[in-house]
């Protein structure tokens, strides 16, 4: 199975991509064949050293979750995966960790959980990390997060802000 790069919105740094590729060759096993072309086969890993490998690069997946990436990346049950699909799994699941930490930051913020930040409610978690901000400040953070001019800072405003930079 072969994934294009633009079904994950950011791939792996330069220096992500080594962690990725050292944690997929601890537990790949390689395989010396050579194709019909002259190329040696790549590397394989075995899906049940898969659970282990994604820990490595500090994924917490339960036995479920895994199953499930089986099922998607090996659908033909070969039992082994190369380490583009290895790198794509990454990628995908470094994307929906960075989902869940967005959602989890939003819901600091929106401390009364209506689904929007209010500057009542920055003005409160500010003075609680002992920033003291004046509503002149505020206003400045409410007028940079708040795209839509609607007066509050939504769900889809905190994240085109906490991921434009």
């Amino acid at each position: 199975m072969n994934y294009n790069d633009d079904e994950i919105e950011k791939g792996p740094q330069e220096e992500e991509l080594e962690e990725i590729e050292d944690a997929f060759n601890f537990y790949a096993m390689v395989k010396h064949e050579v194709d019909e072309d002259g190329n040696e086969s790549s590397s394989l890993l075995f899906l049940n050293d898969l659970a282990f490998a994604l820990k490595d690069l500090g994924f917490l997946l339960t036995e479920a979750e895994v199953i499930a990436i089986i099922d998607e990346i090996d659908p033909n049950k070969t039992g082994m995966i190369n380490f583009e699909n290895f790198a794509y799994i990454v990628r995908k699941n470094t994307k929906i960790m960075n989902e869940e930490e967005l959602i989890a930051t939003f819901g600091v913020f929106d401390c009364d959980g209506n689904g929007h930040i209010s500057s009542q409610e920055i003005t409160n978690i500010t003075r609680c990390l002992g920033m003291l901000l004046n509503e002149s400040d505020i206003e400045d953070i409410m007028r940079e997060v708040d795209t839509d001019g609607d007066g509050r800072i939504s769900f889809d405003d905190f994240v085109y802000f906490m991921t434009k930079y």
